[in-house]
């Protein structure tokens, strides 16, 4: 399921050689797509791929490398602005797969990105964290809005133009 929705081949090719000319089988990202098209409806810019794989990235994340996905909701909740009850998430970061707010050990902590202390958060938010970007009553065990830049959604889609009528 999670390489249909990353659009990597899922039926035994191998990624290094002919994983850019093998057919993708997007379906199950249609299908995401569109019950998301029916839950928040159409904006401008078409950002609901980047958070679809994004929130499969989180969902990883929270089944295999569960004790680090504890310490970035604890990041999480580090980063909450309080006046306007809000956090703010990098979901491209996330749907790349560059993830922040726990420790590393091992080979992992030399890497110098990995030390930068960051003011967004990627995993440790719940799981299905578009309905927290686009509610408007928030539920009371997650009771904060996450917030995405104005750069970072430039980057997450392309902005639809308008056919002009003649």
């Amino acid at each position: 399921m999670w390489r249909h929705i990353k659009g990597y081949p899922a039926n035994g090719q191998t990624t290094y050689t002919n994983a850019n000319t093998s057919k993708k089988n997007k379906v199950l990202l249609n299908f995401r797509l569109e019950q998301f098209y029916a839950l928040f409806g159409k904006k401008k810019r078409n950002i609901f791929p980047t958070l679809i794989q994004a929130e499969y990235n989180n969902r990883l994340w929270f089944d295999i490398w569960f004790n680090e996905w504890i310490q970035a909701t604890q990041f999480v909740f580090s980063l909450v602005n309080p006046k306007k009850q809000s956090i703010p998430l990098d979901p491209v970061s996330l749907a790349k797969g560059q993830t922040n707010g726990y420790v590393r050990v091992g080979n992992a902590s030399k890497i110098g990105k990995a030390k930068k202390i960051t003011k967004q958060c990627t995993i440790g938010v719940p799981m299905f964290f578009t309905r927290y970007i686009y509610a408007e009553m928030l539920p009371a065990e997650f009771p904060y809005k996450l917030t995405i830049a104005d750069d970072l959604r430039k980057k997450m889609g392309k902005k639809k133009k308008r056919k002009k009528c003649q």
